[in-house]
């Protein structure tokens, strides 16, 4: 009997401790920047990488906005799960995360500015005080990286090294809006006697929500492709430049002759990595900035990147260049990772789907949007409905989802993937027609 006490008491305190810590876990906000909302759903990024699905109660409230449509995506938010429906967090409490104030509105410097001063070479030092990790993955094209833990001694030291006159402009940059050591090191450059210091307040991620692009260093291009990491390689140069000599396996397309339809004409999800001749070349600056206003960017939240120092600084690197034609296809951009499903390949598949056994079809469309469509073989659960209807699909088939944007199938495929579903989606415009064909 009282071995049987104790076993009980044990069996108390297991539960007792997991209960603990499943509210412990529950308890904790959850931050991120948003990527897309429909209806109830968000999708957010955590973390600048993983991005997850959020369903909103019915009785959430709102901290520093007023409603979802306030809402844009960049936007930081912070919220409070209260529990899982079917693998998805539910929160009742969203919060807009303000970012910090400048210490001096006249020290901003706003996205437009800085690229502005960018492309027309105007002299000035540009300083990252994120992580040298961070840094390594892509900065702001010409900076020097002055992580936030080097303190005055090493601002100092940086300043000294650049031999920096003190009229020329210093701008300082973090990762978002919401770090306050921006402001500090405005403020030491200042008390240095750089009077013209700047603050660009929305960090990197303001930087890319205005749809400018990155830049990385040799090191950091060589780590990708070493890792096997997918890369697109486009050479800016005129293509009598290019047969001499480019990195392996790069295409060719001259920003003279870049055009949106190599961009939109795929669902492309893989960065892109533009490159000229050296430093000074300006061709590979604007392709990057096409590319990222054509809507690469946020087509795919893939980066646009270039690369420093051009192919000069990779051969000065040691590294190995190719000669010739690569025989890769310089019409675009034809690559489709991380969920998507190219058009053709959808396309393809969707006029066999009255035979199709191993995948399944699903529009996420809404019901009024259902109205005309009376299509055999597609399954049709509108996405915010989504969540509570996951029963109904199959598990052993592979789920195509598409919308008329591509932003609700993005939501749907975050949902499935989270709930254990093998999926694809359709990441462009598309319209069905009543007859079943689709453009």
């Amino acid at each position: 009997m009282e071995r049987y006490r104790l076993q009980l008491k044990k069996s108390a305190l297991y539960v007792f401790l997991i209960l603990a810590f499943a509210t412990a876990v529950s308890a904790q906000n959850i931050e991120g920047s948003l990527v897309i909302n429909y209806k109830n759903l968000l999708l957010i990024k955590e973390n600048g990488e993983r991005e997850r699905a959020i369903l909103l109660s019915d009785t959430v409230s709102y901290k520093n906005f007023n409603s979802l449509q306030d809402l844009e995506p960049g936007n930081r938010l912070k919220l409070k799960p209260v529990r899982e429906l079917a693998g998805i967090t539910v929160s009742d409490n969203l919060e807009l995360v303000r970012g910090v104030e400048p210490f001096n509105p006249a020290v901003v410097i706003r996205s437009f500015e800085l690229w502005d001063k960018i492309v027309a070479g105007k002299q000035m030092v540009l300083l990252d005080i994120r992580p040298v990790g961070q840094f390594a993955g892509g900065h702001i094209p010409g900076a020097r990286s002055l992580p936030a833990s080097s303190g005055e001694a090493g601002l100092q030291s940086l300043m000294n090294e650049l031999k920096t006159e003190k009229d020329i402009p210093v701008v300082f940059y973090s990762a978002d809006d919401s770090d306050e050591r921006v402001n500090d090191y405005a403020k030491m450059a200042v008390s240095m006697g750089y009077t013209g210091s700047r603050v660009l307040t929305a960090g990197m991620a303001g930087w890319l929500k205005d749809g400018h692009f990155v830049a990385i260093s040799v090191d950091t291009l060589n780590r990708i492709v070493n890792a096997g990491q997918p890369l697109a390689l486009v050479d800016a140069r005129e293509e009598s430049v290019y047969v001499t000599a480019h990195l392996p396996s790069a295409i060719t397309i001259p920003n003279s002759r870049l055009h949106p339809d190599m961009f939109m004409a795929y669902d492309a999800a893989d960065p892109i990595l533009f490159y000229g001749t050296d430093a000074s070349d300006r061709e590979p600056l604007e392709a990057a900035r096409k590319a990222a206003s054509w809507g690469y960017l946020y087509k795919s939240d893939s980066p646009v990147m270039v690369l420093e120092g051009g192919l000069m600084a990779w051969r000065r690197a040691g590294m190995q260049v190719e000669t010739g034609e690569t025989g890769k296809n310089s019409a675009g951009i034809p690559r489709a990772t991380r969920g998507m499903i190219l058009f053709d390949e959808f396309k393809s598949l969707w006029g066999k789907r009255a035979n199709e056994k191993t995948k399944l079809f699903l529009d996420v469309r809404s019901r009024l949007e259902l109205m005309d469509a009376k299509l055999k073989n597609i399954a049709h659960i509108p996405v915010d409905e989504l969540p509570f209807r996951l029963a109904e699909l199959p598990k052993e088939k592979e789920i195509l989802v598409y919308c008329s944007s591509g932003r609700r199938a993005r939501i749907a495929y975050h949902i499935l993937t989270q709930n254990g579903y093998r999926t694809r989606y359709v990441g462009r415009m598309l319209s069905v027609s009543s007859d079943g064909e689709v453009h």
